[in-house]
């Protein structure tokens, strides 16, 4: 199990069912995360106030989807559900589980490599699409495989 998943496993630990464990986990950011950062270091408050536009959308996307509205967060991975965790500002790490989402409220998953930032898309039951910002050292791609195969087992 890579390092992410343990640590989501131990911070999950007394929430896990009988035969359930963490099979993979990946750390993610809200859309827009990334670019924000970039232009506050590029051009201060007015890179920021420009690359923060079109974020209510984001917030309202995020909502409509039932996610947490967080920046940073990790998603962990068990053959019954995703548990999102709030990650530390300071070390990116996860910290605190926020929620969980049942894989029957996932519909598809996929993964692009992106020209930049590598990204995962979550599309949940009511059609609404999550468009997230991955960590490439976590292997995203591994994730969203393994969330894929989940997904078509669980309706299955």
């Amino acid at each position: 199990m890579a390092k992410t998943a343990e640590l989501v496993a131990s911070l999950v630990a007394d929430q896990l069912q009988p035969g359930e464990g963490v099979v993979a986990a990946t750390r993610v950011n809200k859309k827009g995360t990334i670019k924000r950062s970039a232009a506050m270091g590029a051009g201060g408050l007015i890179g920021a106030a420009i690359a923060s536009r079109g974020q209510k959308e984001v917030q309202a996307t995020v909502a409509a989807a039932g996610f947490p509205d967080l920046q940073q967060m990790t998603l962990g991975l068990t053959d019954r559900r995703v548990f999102v965790l709030k990650n530390s500002a300071m070390s990116g790490k996860p910290k605190e589980l926020v929620m969980t989402i049942s894989l029957a409220d996932i519909h598809e998953v996929r993964f692009e490599k992106g020209k930049i930032v590598p990204k995962l898309f979550v599309t949940m039951s009511n059609g609404v699409e999550v468009e997230l910002e991955a960590i490439k050292i976590d292997h995203p791609d591994e994730f969203a495989d393994a969330l894929a195969q989940r997904i078509t087992a669980h309706a299955a």
